[in-house]
């Protein structure tokens, strides 16, 4: 929020980086925990959302993934934080490991082929999701690059392109959730001119 200085009708504020939150202002009248002597209807007040706790009752079972579930099992904080666990920095790029071992498993990527470095969690970092997002669309080297500190050697331009598009889907869903997340904020605080204020870590959301 301390962008307000700067942009007076900032309301909103968000981090989207190893972990994930956002506050707004909020009504003092709508704030029922707020308890300030004194304290006008139309005062204002900060609120933290602590978003990344959302769906930690059960609401995001809907959309949660095998992939979901499985990063949450082995976290330190097993059914805490789930919102958290699908879009944030930390985890993007397990997300995408989990993802590329299924395939290789079923025999549909790298001719069903898993390398000793596919198999240790965390080892596909998120850095290289960016990195393979951010290469021209008709490019494989950044890609094959990854792919060779992965220990797959000489990927086919097919395993390459799947593997980019499973760096795009889970990149676009954690786009989805944080958009839709940041309306209901703004759709809260009702008012028609809104600037959010976000720190962000360095991915492509798309």
């Amino acid at each position: 929020m301390s962008c307000a200085w700067k942009y007076r009708n900032c309301k909103v504020g968000v981090i989207l980086g190893t972990g994930s939150n956002a506050c707004y202002v909020e009504r003092v009248q709508k704030a029922e925990f707020f308890n300030k002597p004194g304290a006008m209807d139309d005062d204002k007040v900060v609120i933290n959302t602590e978003w990344g706790a959302f769906g930690d009752h059960g609401s995001l079972e809907f959309l949660r993934t095998s992939y979901d579930r499985d990063i949450d099992f082995h976290s330190i904080n097993p059914g805490n934080q789930l919102f958290e666990k699908m879009l944030s920095g930390m985890y993007l790029g397990e997300l995408v490991r989990l993802v590329l071992v299924k395939l290789s498993t079923s025999g549909l990527l790298f001719k069903g082929k898993v390398t000793n470095q596919m198999l240790v969690r965390y080892q596909f970092y998120t850095k290289f999701v960016s990195e393979i997002e951010s290469e021209p669309d008709d490019s494989i080297v950044a890609v094959s690059e990854i792919l060779s500190e992965m220990g797959i050697d000489s990927p086919s331009p097919k395993d390459c392109k799947i593997v980019r598009y499973v760096c795009e889907c889970i990149s676009r869903r954690a786009a989805h959730l944080v958009s839709a997340a940041l309306a209901v904020l703004i759709l809260r605080i009702g008012e028609p001119d809104i600037t959010i204020g976000k720190f962000s870590y360095r991915l492509n959301f798309i």
